[in-house]
């Protein structure tokens, strides 16, 4: 079985490449310097005005990894935008369960990125990828895995797809209620019908 770590390059992961800092490498580096079982590291940046190619390149050199390093320039209008977080993320891990197969143990490293990409993370590995691993790397803690306290598929979805669908029904009814131009009692009954 393959293991594959998944981040997002942080300002903090950019700056210690930019000063090919040692002494504070940054949580991706951190991590692939203590996780030596990994065999492929997977790499986001959203990043426009940094690219990922030139982090590629100084996280080889920097944690002297055999490990495939592969990395993504993605697009995103803010870096907390969850929904474009959520998509990218999950096409980049069909990409990796596409590459090593099936049975490839996900290491998802939530000190990289904003808070939104970690909540990203995090969300993804209480509901779809529960064998996932999560981890953390700081300087004062070193890396280690996180332990999530509470199982978001029991105590948040349920009432997250509530809220979702009642969202749903409300806008449809605004759009409805504008075309039939009101909202008359037989007016909610066209509603009914077309819903």
């Amino acid at each position: 079985m393959k293991t594959v770590m998944l981040a997002w390059i942080g300002g903090t992961d950019h700056d210690a490449a930019d000063d090919n800092n040692k002494k504070s490498p940054g949580p991706i580096a951190r991590a692939t310097r203590e996780r030596t079982e990994l065999d492929g590291i997977h790499l986001l940046n959203n990043y426009e005005n940094r690219k990922s190619a030139p982090y590629k390149k100084w996280l080889r050199a920097m944690a002297k990894t055999k490990a495939r390093i592969t990395t993504r320039d993605v697009k995103l209008d803010t870096p907390t935008e969850f929904g474009a977080i959520y998509s990218n993320v999950l096409k980049e891990i069909d990409t990796v369960v596409e590459h090593y197969g099936s049975d490839v143990k996900l290491i998802f490293n939530l000190s990289a990125g904003t808070y939104g990409m970690a909540a990203v993370w995090v969300i993804l590995q209480q509901t779809l990828y529960p064998d996932a691993d999560v981890i953390e790397a700081s300087p004062e803690g070193g890396v280690k895995k996180i332990e999530v306290p509470f199982d978001i598929s029991a105590d948040y979805v349920p009432d997250l797809m509530d809220r979702i669908n009642r969202s749903r029904s409300e806008a449809d009814r605004a759009y409805v209620e504008a075309v039939l131009g009101g909202g008359t009692q037989s007016k909610d009954k066209e509603y009914k019908n077309m819903i």
